[in-house]
């Protein structure tokens, strides 16, 4: 894994045109950063000022990483209680950041438990759950509760839809596998997102403790049943979903259109390149 995060951090920092990435402007990175623990680093992306922000399954926190390669954690809990170990996290075009949080970092067949966490089921939060960073307000919101165990997400090109890949109940996973998504196979889902205004001002309930919001802002379009890991969506709205016999390609409807094949099942998938229409996936060993 540390070599994976070197790697992607090289090619995102100092190669294939990397200028892009930054709005044109060169940053002052080096092509390959000293290695360093990573802490089970997971989903990346770039923040609205070009910066890589990185979810850590071990440390259970979503950092930054400076331009000394210093690392600062951007949050790492909700309402006073640890994350389970975020998963993956995207960007919105108002800088806020959406990250999912299933529990995979505490289980210890996927790897390491956190210091902090002696055991499979030590968990502080009652759900899987999928949040936004204001980074204005530098708060944490909790927008979709209902799901079984959130990994992959993406936005549609005019972010009126929030894809979301649920892998479905997993033995030791969900806190409440009476959930309905638990009782359905692992699927994508598409959300049609409101303004961020309307969600704001919606009013809170109180759901096992912590405030969210009281009437779903945040609605489901379609799903469609594939266990699937990552995704990423093109600029015509197509949707990249990396699963278990490939990547399968949807349409911005949710209907299977093709699969790019690959020697073994792929863990993750990213556009890039000088003119961003290189696919690059990665590989689980």
């Amino acid at each position: 894994q540390n070599q994976q995060f070197r790697l992607i951090l090289s090619w995102l920092l100092g190669q294939s045109g990397a200028p892009n990435c930054w709005g044109g402007q060169e940053r002052p990175f080096p092509s390959l950063l000293p290695e360093k623990d990573s802490r089970q680093s997971n989903g990346q992306t770039l923040d609205s000022n070009g910066q890589l922000v990185t979810c850590r399954h071990e440390a259970r926190d979503i950092v930054r990483t400076e331009a000394n390669g210093d690392l600062t954690v951007i949050c790492d809990s909700f309402q006073g209680k640890r994350f389970n170990s975020p998963n993956d996290v995207v960007l919105k075009s108002d800088g806020s950041l959406w990250f999912t949080d299933p529990p995979f970092g505490r289980l210890s067949r996927f790897g390491p438990l956190p210091e902090d966490c002696p055991g499979d089921r030590c968990q502080d939060l009652p759900g899987n759950w999928v949040f936004r960073y204001d980074p204005w307000s530098r708060s944490v919101s909790a927008v979709i509760t209902d799901l079984c165990m959130p990994n992959g997400l993406a936005f549609s090109p005019d972010e009126s839809v929030l894809y979301v890949a649920d892998m479905g109940a997993v033995a030791g996973g969900p806190p409440d596998p009476s959930l309905a998504a638990c009782s359905r196979p692992a699927g994508i889902v598409a959300f049609a997102l409101r303004e961020e205004k309307a969600r704001d001002e919606e009013p809170k309930i109180i759901l096992n403790g912590f405030e969210v919001p009281a009437a779903r802002s945040i609605l489901p379009k379609w799903r469609t049943d594939m266990f699937c890991d990552g995704l990423r969506v093109d600029a015509m709205g197509r949707i990249f979903a990396a699963c278990a016999e490939g990547i399968v390609v949807l349409t911005p409807e949710g209907e299977v259109i093709g699969k790019v094949e690959v020697p073994e099942s792929p863990a993750n998938c990213a556009f890039g390149g000088k003119d961003f229409k290189t696919l690059f996936i990665t590989a689980r060993t």
